[in-house]
C-alpha cells in the first residue's frame, strides 16, 4: 500500500480569496452607511474635535498578499460614543435596523 501525497495549490487558492474584494466593499460601505443614518449628526466639537459633517463610521479596505479583508470602524468621537452607547455599529452590521 502506497502513501497519497495531496499538493495544494496555494497561489490558486489565495488568488480565490482576493476575488472577493469587491462583494466585501459593497458590505462594508452599506454597514458604514446604515450605521452613520442611525447616528445623529449633530457634532461634538468640544470633546472630540469633529466637525458635524463629519461622518462616524468609515470603511476601510484592508485587503493584503493572501485574502480580500474589509474594517468598518468609529472614526469620531460621536461614532464612538453611539456604539458604546446603543452599539450602532454591531446593529449595522447584525441588520438590527434604524
Amino acid at each position: 500500500m502506497g502513501l497519497l501525497q495531496i499538493r495544494f495549490h496555494y497561489d490558486g487558492f489565495n488568488e480565490l480569496r482576493q476575488s472577493y474584494q469587491s462583494e466585501i466593499d459593497a458590505i462594508g460601505a452599506k454597514a458604514a452607511a446604515t450605521a452613520n443614518a442611525m447616528t445623529s449628526q449633530t457634532g461634538d466639537e468640544d470633546r472630540g474635535g469633529q466637525a458635524p459633517s463629519d461622518e462616524p463610521f468609515v470603511y476601510e479596505p484592508r485587503p493584503n498578499k493572501t485574502r480580500a479583508r474589509g474594517l468598518v470602524k468609529t472614526a469620531t468621537y460621536a461614532g464612538r460614543r453611539a456604539q458604546a452607547a446603543d452599539d450602532v455599529l454591531t446593529r449595522a452590521v447584525l441588520g438590527g435596523g434604524a
